[in-house]
C-alpha cells in the first residue's frame, strides 16, 4: 500500500511535534540537565544506560559536541568489533540519543513544525548546529527492529541494511 504525500507529511509533522513536546517537557517543565530519547522501534543493549552515563560528561566539557548517540550508521557485521571505541561524527545518527539542556535552548525557537522530510533530517542538515558533532560508539547500543515505520519498510534496502547491524551484547 502506497502512502499519499499529504498523509506522509501529516505523519512527519506529528512525529516532529511529539519530539518537540518531549524535549519541552524534559528541559523546560522538569528542568533536567540531560535527557535520553529512544524511539519505540528500538531494542537496547544491556549496557545502554551505562554507555550514556559514562559519556554524559563529554557534553558538558566539550562545546563542539551536541549529542551522544547509541547508534552508529556504519556498525555492520564485519566492520565493527570494539565496544570500547568512540567516534565523532558531524552527522546526527539518532536512534537512541542524549543531549543537554543547553542544546535544547539553541533548538527550541527554530524546531520545525512541518519539516519536509522529518525532524531528524532537519537536525542533520538544517538546524544550524554544524559544526557541532555527536559521539557514537563503534558497536551500536541500539538495534532497529520494526519494518512498518514511516521510513523503514519490510524488504526495502534500508530494512535489509538495518538487519545486518551489530548490537553490543
Amino acid at each position: 500500500r502506497k502512502t499519499s504525500k499529504s498523509s506522509l507529511s501529516a505523519t512527519v509533522a506529528k512525529i516532529s511535534e511529539h519530539f518537540r513536546f518531549a524535549l519541552t517537557e524534559t528541559f523546560e517543565r522538569r528542568n533536567f540537565e540531560y535527557a535520553i530519547f529512544l524511539e519505540n522501534d528500538l531494542t537496547v543493549s544491556p549496557d545502554f544506560l551505562w554507555f550514556f552515563r559514562s559519556t554524559a560528561w563529554l557534553l558538558e566539557e566539550d562545546p563542539t559536541l551536541f549529542c551522544v548517540s547509541a547508534w552508529h550508521d556504519n556498525g555492520m557485521r564485519g566492520l565493527v568489533s570494539n565496544e570500547n571505541n568512540l567516534f565523532r561524527t558531524d552527522y546526527f545518527p539518532g536512534l537512541g540519543w542524549m543531549i543537554r539542556n543547553d542544546t535544547w535552548e539553541l533548538l527550541r525557537g527554530i524546531w520545525p513544525r512541518f519539516p519536509s522530510t522529518g525532524w531528524d533530517h532537519w537536525l542533520r542538515h538544517g538546524s544550524g548546529l554544524r559544526p557541532r558533532e555527536c559521539v557514537v560508539p563503534e558497536v551500536p547500543r541500539t538495534h532497529h527492529f520494526d519494518t512498518r515505520g514511516t521510513n523503514v519498510k519490510a524488504g526495502s534496502p534500508l530494512a535489509k541494511a538495518l538487519a545486518d547491524m551489530v548490537e553490543s551484547r
